[in-house]
């Protein structure tokens, strides 16, 4: 997979933009969220597909946008800058506040979005937070996608989703990034005997840390059930 780098620094892989991409034609989009810009890889992704939608529009939340790269964090506007240039800016809206703030006010104001990508700060707390305003902000028949699912932090987060949420998951199941080579042989040796090596494939080749699910209905999670993580 040579060709299956970062599209630029702090950037997502090739295979992964393009299966955003995907994901937001195919679900048929118009209003879209991000959480986490950085360098406008997924950004410019998204914009390009909602380009040919007569209604589509993104809406940013990345609170470092402005901020300086040296000392970071942040990235001087770089985001900003590239959606410019892409002459799509029109569709286009920043908010600079940090998510656990930003989020919140859209959910005051009665916003609502059909698709929404988590790419925010990775750690266990910070994801739920951001999965947690998502899911109000989110229509029904909704999709969320969640990049860096196989950290164990987002993994996390993402199994609490898929246990004990009405989201149904879309494409292959999640994997948590191993750095052990028997644990990836062993794991690789599971998929085989399970009949599943073609999605083992796909998400080792094209999905990578992406993790996709579609929600079914609003709803809160029963009191004092927690379930599958």
């Amino acid at each position: 997979m040579e060709t299956n780098r970062p599209d630029r620094v702090d950037g997502m892989l090739v295979s992964e933009l393009k299966i955003l991409a995907e994901l937001v034609r195919t679900s048929k989009a118009s209003n879209v969220l991000e959480i986490g810009m950085a360098n406008g890889s997924s950004t410019l992704a998204i914009l390009g597909e909602l380009k040919s939608t007569p209604q589509g529009r993104l809406t940013s939340v990345d609170p470092f946008q402005m901020h300086p790269s040296n000392p970071g964090p942040g990235y001087d506007g770089v985001g900003l800058d590239n959606v410019r240039k892409s002459g799509l800016a029109d569709r286009h809206t920043w908010i600079g506040m940090l998510d656990y703030l930003a989020l919140p006010k859209l959910a005051e104001e009665g916003k609502r979005f059909d698709f929404i990508f988590i790419d925010g700060y990775h750690s266990f707390d910070y994801a739920m937070i951001d999965f947690f305003f998502a899911d109000l902000l989110l229509q029904p028949g909704g999709m969320v996608l969640f990049h860096d699912s196989g950290s164990m932090a987002v993994n996390r987060v993402c199994q609490f989703v898929a246990a004990n949420k009405a989201y149904t998951p879309v494409g292959p199941p999640l994997a948590l990034i191993l750095d052990s080579l028997p644990k990836r042989v062993v794991r690789r040796a599971y998929w085989l005997a399970s009949g599943q090596d073609g999605k083992f494939r796909e998400r080792r080749e094209r999905w990578k840390s992406l993790a996709a699910f579609v929600k079914q209905a609003d709803g809160m999670t029963k009191e004092f059930v927690l379930k599958g993580i």
